[in-house]
């Protein structure tokens, strides 16, 4: 068996594939520095996560589609522009030093972990993180509130408080 293989990727042809759909998939995937294949999965993953309940559901099938589909394109480009897109990282620790270093916002993107260090005040974190999408886990200090951190997460899968 092919590494290929093990790992669960592989060559797929996709019959049907509206071409305009692609096209604008492909400047996507260029624009975040991701590939298509990357952006497919994660598009895959958020169709299938509502599958079932969409599949009784009738007429709101459509419209939550349309909404994760939504949810997924702005996970994507939001903070984009004018942003430094820092992405692809299995885990990162961000100090205050890292965020003033920087002129620009900053995107976090497909990280494994992403850690903000004790030392980042709330005001710096809230002016420089324009963004922080598909990431597994973020960590943040407990002087942070929680859910004004959220309003900056898209598909996130969990933001813990470090005690």
């Amino acid at each position: 068996m092919s590494s290929k293989m093990k790992e669960g990727k592989k060559t797929v042809t996709i019959r049907g594939l509206d071409s305009n759909l692609y096209k604008r998939l492909l400047v996507m995937a260029e624009e975040t520095g991701r590939t298509v294949g990357e952006l497919m999965n994660e598009a895959m993953k958020l169709l299938l996560s509502i599958g079932s309940t969409a599949v009784s559901t009738g007429k709101r099938v459509t419209s939550g589609a349309i909404e994760v589909g939504k949810s997924f394109a702005e996970g994507v480009k939001e903070g984009y522009e004018n942003a430094l897109v820092i992405s692809d990282i299995n885990e990162l620790v961000v100090s205050k030093r890292d965020l003033e270093s920087v002129e620009e916002h900053i995107s976090f993107r497909n990280i494994g972990t992403l850690v903000f260090d004790d030392d980042v005040p709330y005001e710096l974190f809230e002016k420089k993180v324009a963004s922080i999408a598909m990431c597994d886990k973020v960590i943040i200090p407990s002087n942070f509130p929680k859910l004004k951190v959220l309003t900056k997460c898209k598909l996130v899968k969990s933001v813990e408080v470090r005690k």
